[in-house]
């Protein structure tokens, strides 16, 4: 059994990305010659990270978790809040959202918009397979509980703006 792990999620760590490879010690030759043309890996400061997160533990991230947790619930709040506009399905553990705007318009123009007109970054579902009706991921997991407040206040009002056109 080979397994794949990555600290995006568990450390905190998305965009570094960084992650780990357990095998059985009798693959390690086969695996070390696919490794070998593997041309793109991490930085070399992002290793490092990783590798401190892992030997730091859960203590690593456990101190942001409550301002996660407080910045994802205001997000929620603010999303719930304008049905006729956006829907999201709870989410509980991620540091992003992933929520339907109710338009026919697809969430690729949406996003670019979106950038374009009122700096809010998000990315169209479509990058996720999701090809039916307008959907975005909204991560706020690198933002501060603030920032990531403004962000959605900014989105909220970027996407009234757009779908009133």
């Amino acid at each position: 059994m080979i397994s794949l792990y990555s600290l995006s999620k568990a450390y905190g760590m998305a965009s570094w990305r960084v992650g780990f490879l357990v095998a059985p010690e009798h693959l390690h030759r086969d695996l070390m010659k696919i490794q070998d043309t593997v041309v793109v890996s991490g930085s070399a400061i992002s290793q490092f990270v990783g590798l401190r997160a892992m030997r730091e533990g859960r203590g690593y991230c456990a101190a942001h978790l409550p301002s996660l947790g407080r910045a994802r619930k205001e997000a929620l709040a603010r999303i719930v809040a304008v049905p006729d506009l956006l829907e999201a399905p709870p989410a509980t553990g991620a540091f992003y959202l992933f929520v339907k705007v109710n338009t026919g318009m697809s969430a690729i123009a949406l996003s670019e918009r979106l950038v374009r007109e009122h700096k809010v970054a998000v990315i169209p579902g479509e990058t996720f397979g999701v090809t039916r009706e307008c959907w975005l991921r909204i991560a706020y997991g690198s933002l501060r509980e603030k920032t990531a407040v403004e962000g959605i206040d900014r989105l909220i009002t970027g996407l009234r703006a757009i779908l009133a056109t």
